[in-house]
């Protein structure tokens, strides 16, 4: 299990408008993690819970053991033997149908980076930052569609 925890800052709470961004970046994640841990895609990070009303304001999910890729990757230069290609182009696979399936449901992530993918055991990877997710608006028609 992994919890992810906003910290709000003295001037947050010094603003007469109790929405504030924190608050309102966390209730987009987990909005957006309710509905991808439905579908039950295996890209994904799943949430265990969340807590948007009380402070500390958090999220829970299942705890991925390597961390983000990013770091991943560069721990994984100093250690022999080096990553092997093979492994590295499945954790390319990963986070690309994590994207054709937020396609699918008419999403896209604005930040896709490594960083924002978590790695965990067999080196799969989850696609995070799921508070950067907008529904498309101009979806362009699919060939073989039929227009009414």
């Amino acid at each position: 299990m992994a919890v992810k925890v906003l910290y709000v800052k003295k001037e947050h709470l010094l603003v007469e408008d109790p929405e504030f961004q924190v608050r309102k970046r966390l209730i987009r994640e987990v909005e957006n993690m309710k509905l991808l841990t439905a579908s039950r895609h295996p890209n994904f990070p799943v949430l265990l819970g969340y807590d948007s009303k009380s402070f500390p304001y958090h999220l829970i999910t299942e705890y991925e053991e390597l961390g983000d890729l990013l770091q991943f990757v560069r721990k994984s230069r100093e250690r022999k033997p080096h990553l092997k290609p093979i492994d590295l182009l499945k954790m390319l696979i990963d986070v690309s149908d994590a994207l054709v399936h937020l396609e699918a449901l008419g999403l896209v992530h604005r930040s896709v980076m490594a960083e924002n993918v978590l790695v965990g055991e067999n080196y799969v990877c989850k696609l995070s930052g799921l508070h950067y997710l907008r529904q498309l608006t101009n979806r362009p028609s699919h060939q073989g569609e039929k227009k009414n």
